[in-house]
């Protein structure tokens, strides 16, 4: 079955009011020194945090495979978020690791996805 698009936006229109933020805040955060090890952890898990909740929003709204939407929708948040954090390292002259963007790219995902199913059941609680 095909993803319902709007959806999908509106999922991740909703995880990248906090995923914006939280990638703002840690570019900034990374360009000092030393690094504040413990604000960029939580600037990482509020990145996640806000996966989750796009998954939420997707999980809810999808008319069918909210496991597939919060994870589409997880994914298409973490492209921007992706995109903030990639123009810092550049900007602090910091090489591109392939590997961290997989990782994030893939743990955004599945934070979707969790979201989802959250998202889902709660729906179904609803009816």
């Amino acid at each position: 079955m095909k993803l319902h698009r709007l959806t999908v936006m509106r999922g991740a229109a909703s995880a990248l009011v906090v995923g914006v933020i939280a990638a703002l805040a840690n570019v900034v955060l990374a360009a000092q020194d030393p690094k504040p090890a413990g604000w960029l952890n939580l600037t990482f898990l509020a990145l996640v945090v806000a996966f989750f909740l796009g998954g939420v929003v997707a999980g809810r709204e999808a008319p069918h495979d909210s496991a597939r939407h919060g994870a589409a929708a997880g994914f298409v948040a973490f492209l921007p978020v992706e995109a903030i954090g990639l123009l810092g390292r550049s900007d602090r002259g910091e090489p591109i690791q392939l590997g961290s963007i997989i990782f994030l790219g893939l743990l955004a995902a599945v934070a979707g996805t969790l979201g989802a199913l959250v998202g889902a059941r709660r729906n179904q609680g609803d009816n």
